[in-house]
């Protein structure tokens, strides 16, 4: 299976760099920062192909999908070689000058650098942890992702606006609950592409997917935004490439919590949101530049709608201090003339003027119709105010272990930022979206869900948030110490005239070192003490969520019990079943047609009077006619149960799980009139309607 993975990876990597590239070359970005860019543009144009091809009744495909993102791109690039050529102007630029030659070689040796550092450390922390290629995290998110994968490849249908697990082909009786909605289903789509194209199944795309995110897409995003932040700090862009990967709230925690995969993905193009956005209102520039940027702007939001949308109001924080520091400087430019007082109030009173336009707009959207069921959803406080402080210093935010080395370098990087006058307004994003935490883990009501509901008033994401605009800090904090301390090392250990060659490798030296103690895994001493450090559980958690062996919602011998369920049960034929027993990834797995894919959101108006009487009262089919009425409505013919009798042992089920809501099924035993057994094995059992 491993083979099928790299090759999905190489797949993946090919689907999302190779049409964006020839795009945003094609509009004039230098090549490095187009294959930076050039994932935003695949995730963006997969889904709203999906959406058009359902609405002029085409089934989606792969080929289908990337063939026309292909020529789009290719066409773009052509376009762009005829207008230089028009314009006189060289379109590919082969040779350099000396000292410009000298800046590409440093801007690609830093490029390869971020994605040398995303491949180790994915295939370290991610790939080196999991049971196979086909591992998957068996919690409730993870229900909903791969069965909507299995839809995608089955139906053709990938239209984010009709999002379902049931084949639109399907009477409409099959599904208990016959609505759909709208679901951003970009991380999805691109999945399902590889399903497609590489014959693997759901679990395997998905883990590829994420790989190719985390390994890939992430550092050369952050690349982008580092080098945007610090073109006069080659130091800090170098020590950025490791710090990204440093934070175990972002990207490690989300690769496997929730599991929240299209959330995870998502805030992989937040460094290229938030740099195409300074861009477009960067000073000194040309117009053109400005256009291009305000392009990629615009594909990268769509992108994240896309995907998930909540990352363009992390990108609104992390942008509002840098709009007020834009504001300011343009304002005393414009009335630097009336006199440096005078400018100074004019300037203050934009800056008040556009903070309250920000509020009023955030307050608006929070009270959006369309939002409603998102800012509304809540996550109960955890935390005393003093323990949320204290978990921000130590980057402890939530289920992560302090990194105190680390966080002290967030702080040192603060300082340095605020004595160089330069792009201090880094320091309020990370305050906002710390205070923001504080907010969410220590207190609950009205103030939490205005500030963090756009989030679903979840601390883990709020904690990815936070590690994303610590990186600028840390990274500038990790090269001014190493400078510092190679420098002071350097000074008691030579007397040499070459002191600066001297210094600049022991600040090599110290940097490692800082590294070194942020990444060490967990360790004992002697025996008799047993050292927990950050990555040390960031591993064990990645390695516990993803196992195939532990006992878990659906055990080793649950998984083989499902397989020959699909050997057994002829296609297309509906099996009955309580899907929080496990059951429910049948259908993301093996293509099994379980009537019940969801886990939970029973019990509401839209669900169909069959699946109410087949859910709570199936056990009495033998004798009840309108239960046989409701079971021949949906065409059923067996019922699955894969942990029959105790129902209080842990791990068993999935936390949606409510008894009272599946009494009709787990009443069922062997001697129930009405089944007949088909596969039993411990307490699993596959019954046949009679």
């Amino acid at each position: 299976m491993w083979d099928s993975f790299i090759i999905a990876c190489a797949a993946c990597a090919v689907f999302l760099v190779v049409p964006g590239l020839l795009l945003f070359r094609g509009v004039g970005f230098r090549t490095s920062f187009a294959i930076a860019m050039a994932p935003v543009f695949s995730v963006a144009a997969f889904p709203v192909l999906g959406i058009l091809f359902d609405k002029v009744g085409v089934a989606s495909s792969w080929f289908a999908m990337f063939g026309i993102v292909l020529g789009i791109g290719v066409a773009a690039f052509v376009a762009g070689a005829i207008a230089s050529s028009i314009r006189g102007r060289a379109f590919l630029r082969i040779r350099r000058s000396g000292e410009e030659a000298g800046d590409a070689r440093r801007e690609w040796l830093s490029f390869l650098l971020y994605l040398a550092c995303g491949t180790g450390a994915t295939f370290l922390v991610f790939v080196l942890n999991l049971d196979g290629a086909d591992s998957f995290v068996q919690e409730y998110d993870n229900v909903h992702h791969l069965a909507l994968i299995q839809t995608f490849s089955e139906t053709g249908n990938w239209s984010s606006l009709t999002s379902s697990f049931y084949s639109a082909s399907d009477p409409a009786s099959v599904n208990p609950t016959p609505t759909s909605e709208f679901y951003p289903a970009g991380w999805h789509c691109l999945a399902a592409m590889l399903v497609g194209c590489c014959n693997i199944p759901a679990t395997v795309a998905a883990n590829a997917v994420n790989t190719v995110f985390c390994a890939m897409v992430y550092p050369m995003g952050m690349w982008l935004l580092m080098r945007r932040l610090f073109r006069d700090d080659f130091k800090s862009v170098v020590a950025g490439a490791f710090c990204c990967f440093a934070f175990a709230a972002f990207p490690w925690k989300l690769m496997a919590w929730g599991p929240i995969f299209p959330n995870f993905a998502a805030l992989c193009f937040f460094p290229v949101l938030a740099t195409t956005f300074m861009g477009a209102f960067e000073e000194g520039v040309s117009r053109g530049d400005r256009i291009r940027s305000a392009f990629g702007f615009v594909v990268c939001l769509a992108s994240v709608a896309l995907m998930q949308p909540n990352v363009a109001f992390t990108a609104a924080i992390f942008l509002i201090p840098f709009c007020v520091s834009s504001v300011y400087r343009w304002s005393m430019r414009r009335y630097g003339d009336l006199g440096t007082a005078r400018a100074r109030r004019k300037s203050l009173v934009l800056v008040v003027a556009f903070l309250v336009f920000s509020a009023l707009l955030w307050c608006v959207l929070y009270k959006a119709p369309p939002l409603r069921s998102l800012v509304s959803f809540t996550w109960p406080s955890f935390a005393g105010f003093a323990q949320a402080i204290v978990n921000v210093l130590a980057l402890s935010f939530r289920e992560t272990s302090a990194q105190i080395l680390l966080g002290l370098c967030v702080v040192s990087g603060a300082f340095l930022l605020v004595k160089r006058r330069k792009n201090a307004w880094l320091i309020a994003s990370y305050l906002i979206m710390c205070v923001m935490y504080v907010i969410n883990a220590s207190t609950d009501g009205l103030i939490k869900q205005v500030l963090t509901g756009f989030w679903y008033a979840d601390p883990m994401r709020i904690a990815a948030n936070a590690a994303l605009f610590a990186i600028p800090l840390a990274s500038a904090g990790v090269a001014g110490v190493a400078s510092f301390l190679g420098k002071a090392v350097a000074g008691a250990l030579s007397k040499e005239s070459r002191l600066l060659g001297a210094s600049r490798r022991w600040g090599i030296v110290v940097g490692a070192v800082m590294l070194v103690c942020v990444f060490y895994p967990s360790y004992s001493i002697s025996g008799w003490l047993d050292v927990s450090t950050a990555f040390g559980q960031t591993r064990d958690f990645i390695s516990g969520s993803y196992s195939a062996s532990r006992d878990n919602v659906l055990n080793p011998e649950e998984k083989d019990f499902l397989k020959q369920v699909s050997g057994v049960v002829p296609e297309g034929t509906v099996v009955l079943n309580e899907p929080n027993d496990g059951s429910a990834f049948g259908y993301g797995l093996y293509g099994i047609d379980m009537y019940y894919r969801c886990t939970d959101k029973y019990d509401r108006d839209n669900e169909t009077d069959a699946s109410v009487t087949i859910r709570k009262e199936l056990d009495g089919i033998a004798s009840d006619e309108k239960i046989r009425s409701a079971v021949d409505e949906v065409g059923a013919q067996y019922v699955l149960q894969l942990d029959q009798g105790d129902f209080n042992r842990k791990n068993r089920y999935l936390f949606s799980y409510y008894p009272e809501q599946w009494t009709g099924i787990d009443a069922i035993n062997d001697q129930t009139p009405g089944f007949e057994v088909v596969l039993s094995e411990g307490d699993m059992r596959l019954y046949r309607i009679v």
